[in-house]
């Protein structure tokens, strides 16, 4: 080395050369052992002498000799092209310069700071000979300053962001916030989206606010801008955004198209950070860097998605203050309506002429309403602050009580039908059960008025069939006396010509011609047989509607079952008569004697008329390919007379069974279900009887009727 120098140093001898180099790397030896720094020896004018090999490797070569080979003198290293003119002016100004701190380029073209220290070298004569120096590479702490500045620089940014979203409602998408993040990120553009959609559901980005550094033409009034579609510009980006992840690419590594249009905008870089807000993205902010294509590093990232979190949480503030500003708008509105709809409620319950019970969800009556000419079963001091199962049936409590919790749930109308004995009469009650509060309904009740029994149970009228019944049979008894009034009228005729004096044997033939005795013969019995006939069955029918016309009161009385079965069966006869395919219905009595028992006839009459008419029904299909057949039986013992009504038709199932003596349960779409529910009420509740199904023989259906002989008091 000491021989290289004085070659390149002329005019300055080998020994006082030789001795200057000793002592340099005597002073540096214990520093020339780290990569980290190095020592070096340059001419007045910059070119190198020597370099340690340390020094070599930090600039990136593997030797002294390669170093020296590719690099002729030190300005050449430094990034700033005037750095050795200020370096050089600064020695020649004072000799030495210690802790110079500069960028150099090594090797491989990358940038390193070092730290540099110049020393002037004097001859004897005190003229300058050269400069020797040590470096070392500080690029590690630059870097972590850098990064603290850079830290300290967001920091700040982002308290005065998290100052304007505190204080401003709507700083949320202010140009201010954005100027702030922008110029924290050192991005050339800063802007906000807000997610919207199209009318064909497409997905879209709508520019709020944008900032751009001083020199960047801004994009906020370019229409493409203003409708930001994720599905034409980087369709990958919309993907990360609806996860909450942040988005970053250099434009030179995407698609073609993608390039050149981001291009055309200066965009060399860009960072998109999703503006999340209950796990759905409505937005995001975007940096983009128009000078190089530059990205930034993890803890930046870091440092604006906390901003964006800022942002959302400002937005959802916003949110929450419009929500609870509307809420008390609406609840004051609310409170209006409510005491304009209490007072009409009010005015309406006075006016309704139903009876209303106020009714908790769980069935205790708080309040009643009475109703002008209707009454409840009991005085209201007798059920206020009772439950209903403890004023009504059970079963009909418990219908009460589900259709009340249903009313509430769903907050819709529920109505519901039962029957009651009042004073030995059966009524039956609609309850219109309606929301009152959120735990209590009004049940506006109203008695159903039906006529007669007959007519709501969708059987024959009574007097109108027993009318048409003798109206039947006058009419016959009229044809046949016409018959016979015709046939008498010829017979006189033929006697008168027989008293005539003078006989004409023509006229007599004629007249026997004409009047055939033996028609008259015919029509004569014809019309004894008819007399019969018409007797019995207008005897029959009185005696059945004397039974069945007395008052609603009716008073107990004995009943001959088989006169009572037998009327009910005439007064059906008609529809037993029909036609059903090929057959008419058989029925078959297969009972002996039957005692007479303690009744209301009336009621009991009904109750058979509906359980037969129901028996006629099951079996009355135009499409049997079987006879019907009805079967009466029946047997007494010595307190009970049991009956048993069965058919052969389709039968009715074990669930339809439990059901089928409820108020307005029926299995057919034009019956109102009052049917077997009247009888069930009648034969049980009146009189203390059983009614029930009982399986039948061959299929079908079976009903049976139990009666006591004699009647008990309730």
């Amino acid at each position: 080395m000491t021989e290289r120098l004085l070659s390149k140093v002329q005019g300055t001898s080998k020994s006082f050369v030789s001795e200057i180099l000793t002592g340099i790397e005597s002073r540096y030896r214990n520093k020339l052992d780290t990569s980290l720094e190095g020592a070096f020896v340059i001419t007045t004018t910059g070119r190198y002498l020597a370099v340690s090999s340390s020094l070599a490797r930090l600039s990136g070569y593997f030797s002294s000799e390669d170093m020296l080979k590719a690099v002729v003198g030190i300005d050449r290293q430094y990034a700033s092209v005037d750095r050795w003119q200020e370096i050089s002016s600064r020695l020649a100004t004072s000799g030495n310069i210690d802790g110079l701190e500069s960028e150099i380029f090594t090797h491989d073209g990358s940038i390193r700071w070092v730290v540099e220290s110049f020393h002037s070298v004097l001859g004897e004569q005190g003229q300058l000979q050269y400069y020797e120096g040590i470096r070392r590479d500080i690029t590690d702490r630059k870097q972590a300053e850098s990064l603290l500045a850079q830290r300290d620089r967001y920091l700040s940014a982002i308290a005065k962001v998290q100052h304007i979203l505190l204080t401003d409602e709507h700083g949320y998408c202010s140009s201010e916030v954005i100027k702030l993040l922008g110029e924290a990120a050192q991005a050339s553009r800063c802007y906000i989206f807000i997610n919207e959609q199209d009318q064909d559901s497409r997905t879209y980005g709508r520019q709020t606010a944008e900032w751009c550094a001083p020199g960047i033409a801004k994009t906020f009034d370019d229409p493409f801008w203003q409708r930001f579609y994720y599905d034409l510009v980087t369709p990958a980006l919309w993907q990360n955004l609806s996860q909450g992840k942040p988005y970053m690419e250099l434009v030179k590594n995407l698609a073609d198209l993608d390039r050149q249009l981001l291009y055309s905008y200066q965009v060399q870089a860009y960072l998109i950070l999703p503006l999340m807000s209950q796990g759905k993205c409505w937005g995001f902010v975007g940096f983009v860097n128009c000078v190089e294509p530059v990205l930034w590093n993890q803890p930046e990232i870091d440092l604006l998605t906390s901003a964006a979190f800022a942002i959302s949480l400002a937005k959802e503030r916003f949110e929450q203050k419009q929500a609870h500003l509307e809420a008390a708008i609406a609840l004051q509105k609310s409170e209006t309506r409510l005491r304009s709809t209490l007072a009409t409620k009010e005015a309406l319950i006075q006016a309704i002429p139903d009876m209303m019970f106020r009714i908790n969800r769980h069935g205790v009556h708080v309040d009643f309403f009475p109703a002008v000419g209707l009454s409840p079963i009991m005085p209201p001091d007798e059920f206020l602050g009772r439950s209903l199962f403890e004023v009504l049936p059970e079963k009909i409590a418990d219908d009460l009580v589900q259709s009340i919790q249903q009313c509430l749930d769903t907050q819709r109308l529920q109505t519901c039908r039962y029957s009651l004995f009042i004073e030995e009469v059966l009524r039956f009650y609609e309850a219109r059960i309606v929301p009152y509060s959120e735990s209590e309904v009004l049940s506006i009740v109203r008695e159903l008025q039906v006529p007669d029994a007959q007519h709501s149970l969708q059987f024959p009228s009574l007097v109108s069939t027993a009318t048409r019944r003798l109206s039947q049979n006058f009419g016959r008894l009229n044809a046949h006396f016409n018959q016979v009034e015709t046939d008498l009228c010829g017979l006189l005729e033929l006697v008168d010509l027989y008293q005539q004096d003078c006989l004409n044997q023509d006229e007599i033939e004629e007249a026997l011609r004409i009047i055939n005795p033996g028609d008259i013969s015919e029509s004569l019995t014809d019309l004894l047989n008819a007399k019969q006939f018409a007797c019995n069955d207008v005897q029959a029918t009185l005696r059945f509607l004397n039974t069945c016309t007395e008052s609603e009161k009716e008073e107990l009385g004995r009943i001959d079952l088989h006169e009572c079965i037998d009327a009910v069966l005439m007064l059906l006869r008609d529809r037993l008569n029909r036609q059903y395919g090929d057959f008419k219905i058989y029925i078959s009595k297969a009972y002996g004697k039957l005692p007479e028992i303690e009744c209301y006839p009336k009621q009991l009459t009904q109750a058979f008329l509906q359980i037969l008419t129901n028996a006629i029904e099951a079996v009355a299909d135009p499409m049997r390919s079987t006879p019907p057949v009805i079967i009466l039986s029946g047997e007494a013992t010595p307190d009970r007379v049991r009956l048993s009504i069965a058919d052969n038709g389709n039968g009715v199932n074990l669930q339809e069974q439990t059901q089928m003596f409820q108020p307005f349960v029926s299995t057919k779409s034009t019956h109102s279900g009052l049917g077997l529910a009247l009888s069930h009420q009648i034969i049980v509740n009146r009189h203390r009887g059983a009614l029930y199904f009982a399986p039948a023989a061959g299929g079908g259906s079976q009903i049976v009727i139990e009666l006591p002989r004699c009647h008990t008091s309730d």
